[in-house]
């Protein structure tokens, strides 16, 4: 940021000391000369009668304590309300995330022990706050080979009588 800053005030007093610079790259002619004596002595007298004035008047120079509503009184007032808005829509969102936290709680404890759930609804009992063992709801792999192997048979004998 210095950088930039040193760079436009060497700019700055290249262009004052040595105007041609600016002037070799306007694009029309410009017969100014700035070092002759009318337009020096108007430039002093512009400085000197400012400086008289800023001298005489210094006392005066000083604002007073008072409100000043100005066009930044609106934007400063929005943002008030903007910021109020977004605090309200953060308190919404943080209520909605614990829901949903404690939603997924539940989720979770019901995905656990899935069967705990349906004897509980399907035999109207509260369910029991024991952590799920699968052993105690597996059915013996029997079962689930007899009805594969008799509807596989039923399948087959039927296959054979229509082919």
């Amino acid at each position: 940021m210095l950088i930039a800053m040193g760079m436009t005030a060497l700019l700055c007093i290249v262009t004052g000391v040595y105007p041609l610079v600016l002037y070799d790259i306007l694009p029309f002619n410009a017969a100014y000369s700035p070092y002759r004596l009318s337009p020096v002595s108007a430039m002093l007298q512009v400085l000197i009668f400012s400086g008289l004035a800023y001298s005489v008047f210094m006392d005066r120079l000083y604002g007073e304590r008072s409100i000043s509503l100005d066009t930044d009184w609106f934007y400063r007032r929005g943002s008030q309300v903007f910021m109020q808005w977004c605090f309200g829509f953060d308190k919404a969102r943080t209520s909605l995330q614990i829901i949903a936290s404690r939603l997924t709680d539940k989720l979770v404890a019901v995905c656990r022990n899935p069967a705990r759930l349906f004897s509980a609804i399907l035999f109207n009992n509260t369910p029991s706050a024991e952590e799920y063992n699968s052993d105690a709801y597996r059915q013996a792999i029997g079962i689930g080979v007899m009805y594969f192997l008799g509807i596989f048979s039923l399948f087959c004998i039927l296959f054979f009588l229509y082919s």
